[in-house]
């Protein structure tokens, strides 16, 4: 009922567009939480929670932006018998993948999606006003959201256990103190507390009780337990700042998570619309209601079980997509450069351009056989423009190339190293048979000994390292083809295609030596 209540939020949100609905209601999820954080740092212990803020981004400056990301806990991640420390000081096994690996993961496989969401309401903005703002405004309020937050629960956790321990050392009694709502949690005591004339504890932080430690088996609690705290309790028949607060946040948080629907409505609806940032209210609706009735379907079907298995493929998908970031980021600087060098909008700089047709393969690395994918997904109704090009199915050529170049790529390899394109004089016919000999061998090598891998799997090092060095040989192969034909790519691009999509590569380069462009490539430099 409340996941279909804030699909319903949400819905009604998406229809009213980007500037009414979603924006209204990010102002005021956002504006609640920011009042919540502000009450709960003037109650608690002021001067504390700015010294562990200052503490706090002195050490994500220290050690989270080099230490952290590159830290992998290889020793801790050892199981017994490999080299785990025999004084079992040595980290959690679990500890790596389930917190750091995890969430850098999960942020990762977030990125596209929330890049697009920024660039749809960054609109008219400047390049250098969206990095830094999305740098550093984040980063800066989790610094003090959790510096607060979190120093709270801390604080208030540490006290807890000082009290138990006053209790066990004073009165005899771990549980003197405890409050009578939970046995994690204890009460303050109003005052000073004496014994024998001796003081023994001084309250300095009047009003905020009971303090609760962290019970693992109930950790939703923890907040509420920290919004209940101030209580004040010499007030007369006050119960407290808890209830007002622990209401308040219940409905910031369903807020926040209706605002994460429709927006997830309106970035999935913009994908769905092949980019368009106008769309019809029904199709709004539909992604909304589609992304509700997909959470309820997981929460009956496995509950926590579930959401965990979801939030394991997104981080699976997360890994690849860190390549793409890489390149991303290569093509944003590029970008830049070729606008600051070129400030004449009416003749703009190659590298901006898209590339001419002379400068592009003419089967795609994604095209070819990979083209049956798209009469399959589509139902055999690929679209016409993609008919007209040929792109609807792969060509007997396509096929029989990539076939051949799958089973005997060494045979292509030489057509390709042999070609006019790399010895317009065939001045170095031995150094292709040794080339073609080599990577021969390796390819040969390579299947020997992945299926050598079933018996011992020393060999599957073995076999990696052949494969490896034939992607290593086609890679500087297809660069120089693709220089001498000034087809614009990059050595990444290369060595991807030429290692695990080796057969296309090929293939790729051998239609490129039957096309015309080749052909006229050839003759040119025979009549020079």
């Amino acid at each position: 009922i409340i996941v279909w209540l804030m699909t319903a939020a949400a819905t009604i949100s998406v229809i009213l567009g980007l500037s009414i609905g979603i924006k209204t209601l990010a102002n005021i999820a956002f504006s609640l939480g920011t009042l919540i954080i502000f009450l709960s740092f003037v109650m608690e212990k002021t001067n504390f929670l700015l010294n562990l803020l200052v503490q706090t981004a002195g050490i994500y400056l220290q050690y989270n932006i080099f230490q952290v990301p590159f830290w992998t806990d290889a020793f801790g991640a050892l199981k017994e018998n490999e080299g785990r420390a025999v004084d079992e000081h040595s980290s959690a096994q679990w500890f790596i993948g389930a917190w750091t690996v995890f969430y850098m993961a999960w942020w990762v496989a977030w990125a596209c999606f929330v890049g697009m969401f920024i660039a749809r309401i960054s609109k008219n903005r400047t390049l250098r006003t969206v990095i830094v703002s999305v740098f550093l405004c984040p980063t800066l309020y989790c610094l003090i959201w959790f510096s607060f937050m979190g120093g709270i629960g801390l604080r208030q956790e540490r006290q807890a256990m000082e009290l138990e321990k006053l209790g066990s050392d004073v009165f005899g009694d771990a549980s003197y103190y405890v409050s009578e709502e939970s046995e994690f949690c204890y009460d303050v005591p109003q005052g000073e507390v004496s014994v024998n004339r001796t003081v023994v504890f001084t309250n300095r932080l009047l009003g905020v009780t009971p303090v609760c430690k962290f019970d693992s088996s109930n950790s939703e609690q923890a907040w509420f337990n920290v919004m209940y705290s101030f209580s004040y309790p010499d007030a007369e028949n006050f119960g407290g700042f808890g209830p007002f607060l622990s209401g308040l946040s219940i409905i910031t948080l369903a807020i926040y998570f209706v605002t994460s629907s429709d927006s997830g409505s309106l970035i999935v609806d913009i994908l769905a619309s092949n980019g368009a940032t106008e769309h019809h209210w029904i199709q709004r609706v539909f992604w909304a209601v589609t992304e509700g009735a997909v959470a309820c379907a997981l929460i009956i079907a496995g509950g926590s079980k579930a959401l965990k298995a979801l939030q394991a493929a997104s981080i699976v998908f997360g890994l690849p997509f860190n390549l793409f970031l890489f390149i991303m980021c290569v093509s944003i600087v590029g970008m830049c450069n070729a606008l600051e060098a070129e400030q004449n909008s009416d003749n703009p700089h190659p590298d901006m351009l898209v590339p001419k047709e002379s400068q592009s393969w003419d089967t795609p690395i994604f095209g070819g056989i990979f083209n049956i994918f798209e009469f399959i997904f589509s139902l055999g109704v690929v679209h016409k423009e993609r008919r007209e090009k040929g792109m609807h199915l792969p060509t007997k050529e396509q096929a029989f190339e990539f076939i051949k170049a799958l089973f005997l790529p060494f045979l292509t390899l030489n057509k390709v190293s042999t070609s006019a394109v790399i010895d317009p004089k065939l001045k170095d016919t031995t150094n292709h048979v040794l080339v073609t000999a080599v990577y021969t061998t390796c390819f040969i090598g390579w299947i020997v000994l992945f299926c050598f891998g079933v018996v011992n799997y020393g060999f599957i090092a073995l076999a990696w390292s052949l494969f490896f060095t034939n992607a290593c040989i086609l890679t500087n192969l297809r660069m120089t083809f693709r220089e001498r034909l000034g087809i614009r790519g990059n050595v990444i691009g290369d060595f991807v295609a030429s290692s695990f999509l080796y057969p296309q590569a090929l293939a790729q380069m051998a239609m490129e030596l039957n096309s015309e462009k080749t052909a006229s490539f050839i003759n040119g430099k025979h009549d020079k």
